[in-house]
C-alpha cells in the first residue's frame, strides 16, 4: 500500500515537474521571440550605433544602423533636426522625420546616391517628411535611386541639386506625393531596363528648375496629377523614344501646369501623352510631338512663344 502511494505520488511529482518545465521553456521561448521583435527603432544627431535603438531614449546615430536593427515592416523614426548620412533599404520598411523635425539626407561623395532602394518583389518601402539634399557640383547624382522593389512611397519630401536624377525609377511602382523636387538633373525620371512595365503616379507635385521634369522612358506608365513643372531648361513633361526596343512609354496628365520650360510638353516617337484640364503656358516651344500627343478638349495652350498643337483628340468616358 505505501508502494502503490508512494508510486502514485512520484507519478504526481514528475506531472508536475514536467508542467513546470514546460512553463518555463515557454516562458523562455516568449521572452526570446519578444527580444527578437523590434517594430520601431529611433534616430537621433546625438544618437549611438549600438543595441536595438528600440527606446527614444537611447536611439541610433545613422539610420543605416537603425534600419539593420529594425524589423522587416517596421519603422524607423527621426527624432531630430540635423543632418544624416545617406543609407540603402533591402526590405519593407518605413523611415519618417517626426512631426516638425528637418531631416537632411547629406550626400558627400562624389557621384553618390542619397538613398536607394533595392528591395524584394513584394516589398513596400515609405520615405516620408526628409530632406535629401547634394550641395552641388559633382557631389550627388541621383537623390532616391528605387532600383527593385514592390512599391516605394514618397511623401511630404524635398529633394535637391542631383545632377543626373532627382529620382531614379526601374520598380515596380512608384507613388509621389507632395513632394518638391529641385535643380536636378532628370527631376523623375522612369524607365525599365529589364522588359518589365514600371508605372509611377505623381500627385500634388512641384518639379523646378531641373532639365527635364517628369520623364517616362522605356517601359515606363506614368501618371501626373495636380503637378507642376516649371522653369526647366528642357521639357515639363517628356515621354521619350524606347531605347533595345522596349515597350514606348505613355504618360497621362490630369489638373496639371508646365510653365517656363524651354518646352511644355514632349511626345517622342512611339510614345502616348493624353492631356486632360491642364495649362501649358509661358514656355519658349509649348506642344511638340512626333508621337502621339492627345488632348481631352479641355486643355489652355497660351502664352507660349510658340503655343503648337495637340496630334489629336480624345472623349471623356
Amino acid at each position: 500500500m505505501k508502494t502503490e502511494n508512494l508510486n502514485e505520488n512520484l507519478n504526481v511529482f514528475a506531472r508536475q515537474a514536467m508542467n513546470a518545465v514546460f512553463v518555463v521553456v515557454a516562458m523562455l521561448a516568449f521572452a526570446v521571440f519578444a527580444q527578437a521583435q523590434n517594430p520601431r527603432t529611433y534616430v537621433s544627431t546625438t544618437g549611438t550605433d549600438a543595441g536595438n535603438c528600440n527606446n527614444p531614449a537611447n536611439p541610433c546615430r545613422l539610420i543605416g544602423y537603425a534600419l539593420s536593427v529594425v524589423d522587416a515592416r517596421g519603422d524607423v523614426v527621426i527624432l531630430d533636426s540635423g543632418y544624416y548620412r545617406p543609407f540603402q533599404v533591402n526590405k519593407s520598411v518605413t523611415v519618417a522625420a517626426a512631426p516638425g523635425v528637418y531631416a537632411q539626407i547629406q550626400i558627400t561623395e562624389e557621384g553618390g546616391t542619397a538613398i536607394q532602394v533595392a528591395a524584394g518583389a513584394r516589398d513596400y518601402v515609405v520615405l516620408r517628411g526628409l530632406a535629401v539634399h547634394s550641395p552641388g557640383g559633382d557631389a550627388g547624382q541621383i537623390g532616391i535611386s528605387f532600383n527593385t522593389g514592390g512599391s516605394l512611397h514618397v511623401e511630404n519630401c524635398t529633394i535637391n541639386g542631383f545632377t543626373l536624377s532627382g529620382i531614379a525609377s526601374s520598380g515596380a511602382e512608384l507613388f509621389v506625393k507632395d513632394t518638391t523636387i529641385r535643380n536636378s538633373g532628370y527631376s523623375v525620371h522612369v524607365v525599365s531596363g529589364n522588359g518589365s512595365v514600371t508605372r509611377a503616379v505623381l500627385e500634388n507635385c512641384r518639379i523646378e528648375n531641373g532639365i527635364h521634369g517628369i520623364h517616362a522612358n522605356s517601359n515606363a506608365r506614368v501618371t501626373a496629377k495636380n503637378t507642376t513643372a516649371a522653369g526647366n531648361s528642357g521639357a515639363g513633361f517628356l515621354a521619350s523614344l524606347p531605347v533595345n526596343g522596349g515597350i514606348p512609354a505613355e504618360m497621362n496628365l490630369e489638373n496639371c501646369v508646365s510653365s517656363n520650360n524651354a518646352i511644355g510638353i514632349s511626345a517622342n516617337v512611339n510614345t502616348t501623352i493624353r492631356v486632360s484640364n491642364s495649362t501649358i503656358t509661358g514656355n519658349t516651344t509649348g506642344l511638340t510631338h512626333n508621337g502621339t500627343l492627345l488632348s481631352r478638349y479641355n486643355n489652355t495652350v497660351e502664352g507660349n512663344t510658340f503655343n503648337g498643337n495637340f496630334s489629336g483628340f480624345f472623349a471623356a468616358k
